[in-house]
């Protein structure tokens, strides 16, 4: 993601306003794009609509959830062999590996949720478009998997814009013919739209011959902790949802099975976009600044340069992180400030009562810490430092879900802060141990490579030397990709 980021970076530097509206705004697109369509498609079907549409709405939440939860498991695995296939030249298999985890991926998927959908007591019809709509989600959130280094990524802001324009105008006119069927089957055509264009870039960017490819399956061995990291953190997110539908405020908003919370995630929803200008920085500003200092650290232990200029190199590693992170706290900091102390104001379109008002406040702040946490984890993937990862996830689910029932049996007035403290809590651990490991970089790195396993077949968590021995002038993996 580095890559484009370099070149949305280019907007931004032109000296101009429109450049830097384009550069943040098709950032936050290829960032968010499912997520922000997802909230823009609810949020106008919503205010056009006509009749009961609990059951659309608690479908496509449903859908969202699950799927990112469960891909969890292979978003971090396929990002890492595509880094390392991408840095071995073998482009050959970008297209057989999107085809293997297809079929890997989206066979168990298919299975649950025709199981899931069965005791859904819902019309056949309802039920047929909510099974190809979560095929498609899915299948979406794959393809994207495989996009991070697409040159064109113009088209990808294009897919998304034309699928969510569609998804809303066919929602609406089929909603007035078939009620809430009609409503899925609209954003569901939107969905395929900008499914199809998506596999259209995927495609031309890409050769391919033919055949399909599961090697990518061997890095579930080799990094066990990429694939629970992925689920932990998704999980993490969405635990005080969950936890929220089997309190007071959780309802059946569709025959068995489908319970929600609508007054918390609407809340909840409605924080989150908040931390759009803190992804569009991150990505633009934030990332490609260190990746430079990252480069040029490991080209220098590539390169057999001085422990000096190692050091130095560490030195602009250190101070890209506190440049980059200053600004994301001074500017999404701010903006949490801002919509904090005037929410009345910003939001009394949408009828928020003063119960919602107060969860949003607290929820605006858990999703800067929440946003923050997830800046910071990304940054350890970059040193391979899966495991301390993965404990900041852990942390983040295990407080996060425990305070969230707590506080939700103590007084409903709480709702909000077993999210927001368990953020805090977990980000607190996330810097500490990333402030560890880059006081200790080039000794890590170093014993790493003394320690790395060789031979095919051998679990290798956490060697970034590994591969950058022999390498001269060697590149950072997972910022290739």
């Amino acid at each position: 993601m580095a890559g484009i980021g370099f070149k949305l970076r280019r907007y931004t530097e032109d000296g101009s306003y429109f450049g830097m509206l384009q550069g943040y705004t098709f950032s936050a697109i290829i960032v968010a794009g499912p997520w922000l369509l997802l909230i823009l498609t609810l949020g106008s079907v919503a205010v056009f609509s006509r009749g009961e549409m609990s059951l659309f709405h608690v479908t496509l939440m449903y859908i969202f959830s699950f799927s990112l939860i469960y891909l969890g498991l292979f978003q971090f695995v396929l990002t890492r062999f595509l880094a390392d296939r991408l840095y071995a030249g073998e482009i050959d298999l970008h297209i057989p590996a999107f085809l293997g985890s297809l079929v890997v991926a989206l066979t168990p998927q298919a299975i649950a949720a025709a199981v899931f959908l069965y005791f859904v007591e819902a019309s056949v019809p309802f039920l047929v478009v909510a099974y190809v709509t979560h095929l498609v989600i899915n299948t979406i959130w794959i393809v994207l998997f495989f996009l991070g280094v697409l040159r064109a990524y113009m088209w990808v802001v294009w897919s998304f814009l034309i699928g969510g324009v569609i998804s809303v105008a066919v929602s609406l006119g089929l909603g007035v013919i078939g009620g809430q069927t009609g409503y899925l089957a609209g954003f569901m055509s939107g969905q395929v739209v900008t499914l199809s264009m998506l596999l259209w870039l995927l495609l031309s960017e890409f050769p391919w011959e033919k055949g399909i490819d599961f090697s990518f399956l061997s890095y579930f061995r080799r990094y066990p902790s990429l694939a629970f990291l992925g689920a932990l953190y998704y999980l993490s997110t969405w635990i005080d949802k969950l936890v929220m539908r089997t309190t007071e405020a959780g309802v059946l908003l569709a025959p068995k099975l489908m319970w929600a919370a609508p007054d918390y995630e609407v809340a909840s929803f409605v924080a989150q976009l908040t931390i759009l200008p803190a992804l569009a920085l991150f990505f633009i500003r934030v990332e490609t600044g260190f990746f430079e200092a990252y480069r040029d650290f490991f080209s220098a232990i590539a390169n057999h340069q001085p422990l000096s200029v190692i050091q130095d190199m560490q030195r602009g590693v250190v101070r890209s992180v506190r440049s980059g992170l200053e600004a994301l706290l001074t500017v999404q900091g701010t903006i949490t400030l801002v919509v904090v102390l005037l929410a009345p104001q910003i939001f009394n379109q949408l009828a928020f009562d003063e119960t919602k008002l107060r969860m949003l406040r607290v929820l605006v702040l858990g999703s800067f810490l929440q946003t923050m946490l997830f800046l910071v984890v990304i940054l350890m993937l970059y040193f391979e430092h899966y495991s301390e990862a993965v404990r900041s996830c852990v942390l983040f689910l295990v407080t996060n879900g425990v305070l969230t029932w707590l506080f939700s049996r103590v007084e409903r007035d709480l709702a909000g802060w077993g999210f927001s403290i368990g953020a805090a809590v977990a980000l607190i651990h996330a810097i500490a141990a990333f402030r560890r490991l880059l006081q200790r970089l080039p000794e890590v790195t170093f014993m790493r490579q003394l320690q790395a396993p060789s031979g095919p077949g051998l679990v290798h968590d956490e060697g970034i030397a590994f591969y950058h021995r022999g390498q001269p002038g060697g590149r950072a993996l997972a910022g290739d990709s």
